[in-house]
């Protein structure tokens, strides 16, 4: 990118937009826009054995960016945070975006916000700009930029994927043309393939409705270099695994997987269904309360393939309750849909049915997410065989798209789970890192929120907060003191480099540190191997109203309560010995 002026101000850019708005409207209404089409002459390059994508420069803001991806196929533009920060943008330049993205491989993505930015394509008289809205995203891809097909609307744009041309109406009424790069367009599509987040996961198809998970709980991410391997009879029936496993792991993985590739689900008609006895979904309806009228609703064909891979039934009294009219008739489900709200729980339970021996040992389940681990290579091949025999017994299968096998890490309900246990997300430790100490409550209220997704890693960090704290309580003005800054750079030095936790083994003996101030408590649960101590999980509280005038006996007794309830898990299956001073 480069820039060739200075930034300007949010009241020039909207200035900027009502005059763009203005102009472009009346110039269109007051003469007839010409045809588009191809020809041969259209054709710039001999023919390629790929198939590449549409990729082209175009100036956004005041700044050339290159390698944009042309995609028909998504409805938002997509700005990663590297461009964002790039252009000179701030956190307070970005609007609250509603809707949380959801890709073609059903992963939620949360954005940072959206932006509305002059965008340009073509140069001289031959251009034509339009005001184009970015969803900014903190995930990779091999591009810096995804527009979607609003923005292509906008430009009047007709893309010729064949002869890699975007043609469009320029502000003065004529056609104005772009080729895209074909060079970089075959490398980055190459690259785009190694990457997990593909630019179709930023693509605009929702499907929230039918996820039983909640928004805030994001699917695994698996990490470490994944490579494609045919596990069906023809290329389009594949899976992943790890690419850098050993020849002498990796091949009779392989062979076991092939073996079992009837429990890969490649169509709903591959979902044999879960034997009612086993599970089905009650509804909690009052027997008083009388049937309302539906309206009509239309089904997308990736709902209703989503909805064709549903496979716990309802139970039977109840199907009829579920019933909707379509412009097909009226219909009832008879599996379980994920738009209901004990939807999770039920499958929750089926879960924890099919697995009942393997949880905690070798399986963790959430929702419809299994991990499956080992902690000796050896084992791998009877552990995951374990999974394999229970999925088949209770005819259940796996989605392969979504399958990775041996990884060594992952990403799971916000943490890195790893060979040495549990970290910090370290996209979420570098979000605080490169943080600008705070200008105003804002900016101190997205510090807090940050420190708190992280809280489990932090040492009394409700203590250490207090001056934050204290900035966003009504009625106080605003001054960012060296006291808080000493606060943020401390927070800073321990996200640098963030403890690792431990997992408790079953049955061992856990310790619960307790610490009180005038102000807040903390707390720490430990385990000992030897003579070390690891800990497992961090725990702390800003006191509030009556408790600033507890005792110091009466706050102990507090950060106890406050532990148990937050450390119920470990409280239910282990002895934990309180120790305070």
């Amino acid at each position: 990118m480069a820039r060739n002026s200075a930034p300007r101000s949010k009241s020039a850019q909207k200035k900027d937009a009502k005059v763009l708005a203005v102009s472009s409207s009346s110039t269109r209404s007051s003469r007839r826009l010409p045809s588009i089409s191809f020809g041969p002459e259209d054709q710039w390059f001999d023919e390629v054995l790929e198939s590449p994508p549409m990729v082209i420069t175009a100036r956004v803001r005041i700044s050339l960016v290159k390698w944009i991806l042309v995609d028909t196929g998504a409805n938002s533009n997509i700005m990663f945070r590297n461009v964002f920060d790039a252009l000179g943008l701030h956190d307070t330049d970005l609007s609250t975006h509603q809707h949380g993205v959801v890709g073609l491989g059903d992963h939620f993505i949360k954005s940072d916000g959206i932006i509305s930015l002059l965008t340009s394509v073509g140069q001289g008289q031959g251009r034509r700009m339009v005001m184009a809205e970015f969803v900014v995203l903190r995930d990779s891809t091999a591009y810096n930029i995804i527009m979607g097909r609003k923005t292509i609307n906008d430009l009047g744009a007709t893309i010729s994927t064949k002869l890699l041309v975007l043609k469009f109406i320029t502000d003065e009424g004529s056609v104005g043309s772009i080729k895209g790069d074909l060079k970089m367009a075959v490398a980055y599509d190459h690259a785009s393939l190694s990457l997990r987040k593909k630019s179709k996961e930023a693509s605009g198809v929702f499907l929230a409705d039918l996820d039983a998970r909640i928004d805030d709980k994001p699917r695994p991410e698996p990490e470490g270099d994944l490579e494609k391997f045919k596990v069906g009879d023809t290329e389009e029936k594949f899976t992943f695994i790890n690419r850098n496993l050993p020849h002498v792991v990796k091949g009779p993985l392989m062979e076991m997987i092939r073996a079992n590739a009837d429990l890969f689900a490649w169509t709903p008609a591959d979902m044999p269904g879960i034997d009612p006895q086993l599970m089905s979904h009650c509804l909690a309806v009052k027997p008083e309360a009388q049937p309302m009228a539906q309206r009509r609703r239309k089904m997308s064909q990736e709902r209703e393939e989503e909805v064709a891979r549903q496979t716990i039934p309802k139970h039977q009294p109840d199907e009829d309750k579920t019933a909707f009219i379509t412009p097909g008739g009226i219909y009832y489900y008879k599996v379980m849909p994920f738009g209901l709200k004990n939807a999770g729980a039920t499958y929750q339970r089926l879960m924890n049915k099919i697995f009942s021996e393997l949880i905690g040992k070798t399986v963790e389940v959430y929702i419809d997410d299994i991990l499956a681990k080992t902690t000796r290579p050896d084992d791998l091949l009877s552990d995951l065989g374990g999974v394999f025999a229970s999925l088949r017994q209770n005819g259940m299968r796996l989605n392969p798209l979504k399958c990775a096998f041996a990884i060594e890490a992952g990403k799971f309900l916000g943490f890195m789970i790893t060979q040495r246990r549990v970290e910090a997300n370290p996209e979420k430790c570098q979000a605080i890192l490169q943080m600008k100490s705070p200008g105003c409550i804002k900016d101190v209220q997205r510090l807090v929120g940050r420190l708190t997704a992280l809280s489990r890693f932090l040492d009394a960090s409700a203590a250490k907060a207090l001056p934050f704290f204290n900035l966003m309580k009504k009625g106080i003005a605003f001054e960012w003191t060296p006291v808080c800054e000493k606060a943020f750079n401390h927070f800073k030095e321990i996200l640098a480099s963030p403890p690792v936790l431990g997992k408790p083994t079953a049955g061992e003996p856990l310790y619960l540190y307790l610490a009180v101030t005038e102000e807040a408590l903390a707390a720490v649960l430990v385990r000992e191997e030897g003579k070390a101590q690891q800990p497992i999980y961090f725990v702390s509280k800003a006191l509030q109203g009556a408790e600033l005038r507890y005792s110091k006996l009466e706050k102990l007794a507090l950060a106890l309560l406050t532990s148990s309830r937050r450390l119920r898990q470990y409280f239910q299956s282990h002895r934990v010995v309180v120790r305070t001073d």
